[in-house]
Order: C-alpha cells, then sequence, then structure tokens
C-alpha cells in the first residue's frame, strides 16, 4: 500500500475514521485481465455467495482460470444459462471472448495501459459499460487513480461519510480532493459500508 497515500488518508477529515477503523489495506495481485472482465460480467447484480456459486460453475466448465476465450465460446448460450446466467450476461460473455479473439489482446498489454485506452477498447464490447470498467481498472489492474462515481455503493458510503444531501457533483469534488489515489479512497469508502474488519 502507497504508504503517502495511508498518511494522507489518516489525517482527512471524511477518510480518517474509515482508516483508522481498518487500517492499511491490502491491494493483493493484480487478476488475469480476461478472467477479471468475465467474472466481473457474471458477478453483476448478484449477491457476493450467489456470484462465487456460479462463477465456480461457469469456471470449472471452461477448464478453470485464466479464461480462454475460445473455451469460452465453445459453452453455448443456453448451457451457460444451466450454469446459472442469464440469457443476457450469457451473450455478454461471449462478447467479451469474442472481442479478445478479433483483437488478438494479451494480457500484458493491458498493465501498462491508460485509463482512457482501456476505456476506449472496453466500452465498445456488447455488456461493457462504464462501472464495470472502473471495477476492471481498480481491482483487475490496480489503477490507482479511478473514481467510479457510478457505482451505488461509492455513492451510499459518501452520503454516510460526509452528508446525506450530496449531490453528484459534490461526489466528483469530493474525488478532485483525493487525486491521484482515487482508487484507495474508493476502497476505503466500500469498507465503510462492511460490518466486519478487514483481513
Amino acid at each position: 500500500m502507497d504508504e503517502a497515500a495511508f498518511a494522507r488518508f489518516s489525517s482527512c477529515e471524511y477518510l480518517g475514521p474509515v482508516v483508522a477503523r481498518f487500517g492499511p489495506l491490502e491491494m493483493g495481485q493484480p487478476e488475469e485481465p480476461l478472467t477479471c472482465l468475465v467474472s466481473s460480467l457474471v458477478s453483476q447484480q448478484l449477491s457476493v455467495k450467489a456470484a462465487a456459486t456460479i462463477w465456480a460453475r461457469v469456471a470449472e466448465r471452461i477448464g478453470g482460470e485464466p479464461v480462454d476465450p475460445e473455451r469460452l465460446l465453445d459453452v453455448s448460450p443456453d448451457e451457460l444459462r444451466t450454469l446459472g446466467l442469464s440469457r443476457q450476461k450469457a451473450r455478454y460473455v461471449h462478447a467479451v471472448a469474442q472481442a479478445w479473439l478479433d483483437h488478438n489482446w494479451r494480457a500484458d498489454d493491458w498493465f501498462s495501459m491508460p485509463d482512457d485506452e482501456v476505456r476506449a477498447r472496453l466500452l465498445p464490447i456488447t455488456g461493457v459499460g462504464p462501472w464495470t470498467v472502473d471495477m476492471f481498472l481498480i481491482f483487475g489492474l490496480h489503477h490507482p487513480d479511478v473514481w467510479p462515481l457510478g457505482d451505488l455503493g461509492i455513492q451510499n458510503g459518501l452520503k454516510r461519510l460526509v452528508r446525506p444531501d450530496l449531490t453528484a457533483g459534490d461526489m466528483a469534488e469530493l474525488g478532485e480532493r483525493w487525486q491521484p489515489h482515487r482508487s484507495l479512497a474508493a476502497r476505503y469508502i466500500w469498507k465503510s459500508l462492511d460490518n466486519t474488519p478487514v483481513s
């Protein structure tokens, strides 16, 4: 974890109490990009438990991780539905796998790519929206300065930490004060909604 960012947030009037409660956040290792993106699409709008169960089924069916795009495309939409995906999600994960093959994308290329280029590559893919890309940048690639204002948890967390009547403009301004460490700020905001300590 970035020590300068930790010290900065420790003294922040809004994030300071959260930092004091949870301490330094372990960032873990960046995830394999295609696996991260597909698992994120599978998990959208599901509880953590349900998402983990369905993703385990999908991963087992395609031969485990990291995701091989050809193996994923070999699984029909109907079979993906039997594994727990909706018809729409089956279409989305196939669209991502097809884009990986069409563009011959390689995992190592993503980690040195600027945010704007990542967005330009991913947003044209069916089913991949701004929220998905933000999660991919933060959790998959560990980009340090992503501010996911489209995330409901961030919105709710900010209203709890700052004040209930925050507007979208207020939230954007708060993000500016936390540059260039907004991804870490977001992680602390999510943790502020958690009733369990960081492991």
